[in-house]
């Protein structure tokens, strides 16, 4: 039977390592560690276990480090060290009954270093709200067959708007949001499209990152408060899509985020062509309510306001125009004071 580890060793042992000196900036993890014996809230096992991970990593990293002086270097082979002591953790099996995640431990101590030593994000990263149906969705509303309160003459008022569209209308939902291409005229799909708008913008203002879109999913809106909280104030784009919205979960997921009542968010409301090619811009039920869909504040901000970051739209040429001059909005400051053309975007301030 193993000898059993009291806090005395634990303490010993944490002498030893501050004594012995850590390089900086492995450093960062002592004050961690140092809480973690302070509040004894897991076993000393454990503790003891971040004590000797953190001498082997300062050891590994010293090895390193004599071998070169040049500081990128220096940096890139401690990045390999924390990649390769959090992978040896995480493998290691260690069972903390107040703990669910043994990752969040690590993360923990070591998230100074982490940070320290993370590498940059290469791009800038355009959020995109999608409060658009899936092909199994789709074939929900197509159907009829939706398990949730609707008002009164919900399905007939569908049914009469799906007769004016183009029969083959499904074809163009795929199996996630993403996939769906939201012009006739044109086989991309919205992340095709956003992808190669972005890259567009990039070149034409001169920013030294990539645009790449981030899509955000309507049903998952409301389960993270502190990103829909984020998108509110810092503002995204939600492409929105005039068929999804007649199916009840889309619109609710949607309506609860209220992000189309915040002046920051930039709102594309993308209309079907009917069989004759002209564009449906319907005026379906809200559920549960009286009101209709020109009751959002989607429509108070395009009419009574002339928002024109709200439109309505169903050509491709519009949704390029759109994205090409209003993605700047969406971009970080100091993004925008390192691009070439800085003097040109917002004058000659420096970061």
């Amino acid at each position: 039977m193993p000898p059993t580890i009291t806090w005395d060793d634990v303490e010993v042992d944490f002498a030893a390592l501050e004594a012995d000196g850590v390089y900086a900036p492995l450093d960062g993890a002592i004050e961690p560690i140092q809480r973690l014996i302070g509040s004894r809230q897991y076993s000393p096992e454990m503790v003891k276990h971040f004590i000797k991970k953190l001498r082997e990593m300062n050891a590994a990293f010293g090895k390193m480090i004599r071998q070169t002086k040049d500081e990128a270097n220096n940096k890139q082979s401690l990045r390999k060290v924390v990649q390769q002591a959090e992978a040896d953790f995480v493998q290691s099996n260690w069972t903390v009954d107040s703990v669910t995640n043994a990752q969040n431990i690590f993360n923990f101590v070591f998230e100074p270093v982490k940070k320290e030593v993370a590498e940059p994000d290469p791009s800038i990263r355009i959020p995109v709200v999608l409060p658009v149906m899936t092909h199994k969705e789709a074939k929900e509303l197509d159907s009829g067959k939706i398990t949730v309160a609707m008002p009164a003459n919900y399905v007939n008022d569908f049914n009469a708007f799906k007769a004016l569209l183009k029969p083959d209308w499904l074809k163009n939902y795929g199996t996630t949001p993403e996939q769906w291409k939201p012009f006739d005229s044109a086989s991309h799909n919205i992340e095709d499209l956003m992808t190669e708008m972005l890259g567009k913008v990039r070149d034409n203002k001169g920013y030294q990152k990539p645009l790449v879109p981030y899509f955000i999913r309507v049903h998952d809106l409301n389960k993270n408060r502190t990103i829909l909280n984020y998108l509110r104030l810092n503002g995204c784009y939600v492409v929105n899509d005039v068929i999804s919205m007649w199916h009840p979960n889309i619109q609710r997921s949607y309506r609860a985020s209220l992000l189309d009542a915040f002046p920051s968010t930039i709102v594309f409301r993308i209309a079907p062509l009917n069989q004759n090619k002209q564009p449906l811009n319907s005026a379906q039920p809200l559920i549960s309510f009286l009101e209709q869909f020109h009751d959002l504040e989607f429509f108070k901000r395009m009419d009574a306001d002339s928002d024109l970051k709200c439109k309505d739209m169903w050509m491709s040429t519009e949704f390029k125009q759109f994205v090409m001059n209003f993605t700047p909005e969406l971009i970080p400051p100091y993004d925008k004071i390192n691009s070439p053309l800085a003097g040109r975007i917002i004058g000659e301030s420096t970061r």
